[in-house]
């Protein structure tokens, strides 16, 4: 190692210990350690839902490992993820943790927080916030019924073209139920990032849902047809049976299913709350490639919801079997294009079912991004294609409740 590179790791380690030396111990009430509440999920005014005593950490790519080591060492954290393409970790504070007052657990993270943040070999420092699926459920209805969310956009014809053979399309939710009729042969590989298993079983039925729109087996004279039936699907398991999940663990995902070889990754959950680390995540699916599609949210607001609400990702509103907005649908300046998003049936463990949401919304399409795809367009080339050819809905031009319109697949492929 050179001389420059021995007194940039001292200057490195002595600015560290000067920064962190001046940290203030952390301070609990005496009534208290033992277990967090049973949930470990922390929230107040101002903050979104975040995992108790958690932080994810972004360093400077030019940081060594010694030096990441020594920052988390000082601040008495662990490290409890790693994600190397990103030069992201995710940190935990086992006295946080253990603290049984909620705003001594929320004083002190924010202190830790803090000074993480001064550190010159850190980019980044946010909580590891959930991010919860757009659903809103209905009364299932089992059996083939008509298939609005396909019909209207116009899939059918589409698919004299182009049915999205040889590509994979990522869905991170909550896991599939991979012994369905409408799965058999469909898996090109699954992982749960919540358990760290091979297999990614669906407790929940949303993440099933949300796939058999895009691969459910079309022709096969039962069930549901799907918009991009010929694709191989790509299952990241990240939400739990209570609905909801960590950054932490979707970023994992993420770049898990852009090294797993998607072309598309569809995100059909959201929660407000930046983090550095998610768009550099989503960025690095955009450098390599691969089209990320997500869920503008379900609370009938224009507060910005993420991964939805960062540049690189295509924003779906949802729209209803008479192409108007569905009445839950959020809104605002990052809504890129609207999909039908009522009573859309499709595959739950077990059977069928009608659900509603932007988490409907979304994976129709991201069917139509694996169709474009399969005819050989880019990245940017299928989004702006998504945009130019969608049925103008609203006030004329791009607006914030349909964005550019709801998707037309039959013009987008065929013209």
């Amino acid at each position: 190692m050179s001389n420059t590179r021995n007194g940039l790791h001292t200057w490195a380690a002595l600015t560290l210990a000067m920064l962190l030396g001046v940290f203030v111990s952390l301070a609990f009430a005496s009534e208290g350690r033992g277990q967090t509440p049973e949930s470990m999920v922390d929230e107040s005014p101002g903050r979104p839902p975040h995992v108790a005593g958690e932080l994810i950490v972004s360093f400077a790519p030019d940081a060594s490992s010694r030096d990441k080591d020594a920052a988390i060492e000082r601040v008495r954290a662990r490290t409890t993820k790693r994600i190397g393409e990103l030069e992201t970790r995710l940190v935990s504070f086992p006295e946080i943790k253990n603290e049984r007052v909620r705003e001594n657990r929320e004083q002190a993270l924010e202190r830790q927080r803090q000074a993480l943040e001064r550190l010159p070999i850190v980019e980044s420092v946010d909580y590891n916030y959930l991010r919860r699926k757009s659903l809103t459920p209905n009364d299932p209805y089992f059996r083939s019924a008509p298939q609005y969310g396909l019909t209207k956009p116009g899939f059918p014809r589409a698919w004299d073209r182009v049915r999205g053979k040889s590509i994979r399309v990522a869905v991170l939710d909550s896991g599939i139920q991979a012994g369905h009729p409408e799965f058999r042969g469909r898996i090109a590989v699954q992982r749960d990032f919540v358990a760290d298993d091979a297999t990614a079983e669906d407790p929940d039925g949303h993440g099933t849902h949300v796939a058999g729109t895009i691969g459910a087996s079309t022709g096969n004279g039962t069930g549901v047809a799907s918009g991009a039936f010929a694709s191989s699907l790509v299952i990241g398991k990240f939400i739990g049976a209570d609905g909801s999940g960590t950054v932490a663990n979707e970023i994992d995902a993420i770049v898990w299913a852009v090294n797993n070889g998607s072309h598309v990754i569809n995100m059909s959950f959201g929660a407000p709350g930046y983090v550095q680390a998610e768009q550099d995540a989503v960025t690095y699916a955009a450098n390599k490639g691969v089209v990320t599609v997500a869920a503008a949210g379900n609370a009938n607001s224009n507060v910005p919801e993420y991964p939805a609400a960062y540049p690189n990702v295509v924003s779906v509103a949802a729209t209803d079997s008479s192409d108007r907005r569905a009445s839950f649908s959020n809104y605002g300046s990052s809504v890129d294009v609207a999909a039908p998003g009522v009573n859309i049936m499709s595959t739950v463990p077990g059977g069928y079912a009608r659900y509603s949401g932007t988490s409907m919304a979304t994976p129709h399409v991201s069917s139509l991004a694996a169709l474009l795809r399969n005819q050989g367009k880019t990245r940017a080339t299928i989004i702006s294609r998504m945009q130019s050819t969608a049925v103008d809905l609203g006030a004329a031009g791009k607006d914030p409740y349909y964005g550019a319109g709801r998707i037309d697949a039959a013009r987008a492929v065929l013209n």
